[in-house]
């Protein structure tokens, strides 16, 4: 995910405003293909990863709901380490302070809320 978010954002070149989205949208599918094709490389990186990983692809599509759910979940999760919680709320600020303008508003405190920041 954080490459995705890199191309997109942080490449002077690109001008598509919509390629965070396009790049979201590939990452579920491949984050989805390989969970399935390496299981043990899902196990490796940790649940708390994934979901992570699920929520920052949600964010990108404006689907900030189903974000805060997986960001939940992943609080939850008994491999979640406390400290993560700082750097995965630095990413939702950062994905946030770059994506083009959407409809959807950013709910700072509710993500902070999950977060426990």
């Amino acid at each position: 995910m954080n490459v995705a978010n890199s191309e997109a954002f942080d490449n002077p070149r690109s001008t598509d405003p919509r390629a965070a989205a396009k790049y979201a949208s590939e990452m579920i599918d491949s984050i989805a293909s390989q969970l399935k094709i390496n299981i043990a490389n899902a196990a490796q990186h940790g649940e708390s990863f994934v979901l992570a990983t699920k929520a920052e692809a949600n964010l990108l599509l404006d689907r900030n709901e189903n974000a805060a759910l997986y960001y939940e979940q992943v609080v939850e999760r008994p491999d979640f380490a406390p400290h993560h919680a700082s750097a995965m709320f630095k990413q939702i600020q950062r994905i946030f302070r770059s994506k083009p303008p959407t409809k959807t508003k950013f709910d700072e405190a509710k993500f902070k809320s999950i977060l426990k920041q």
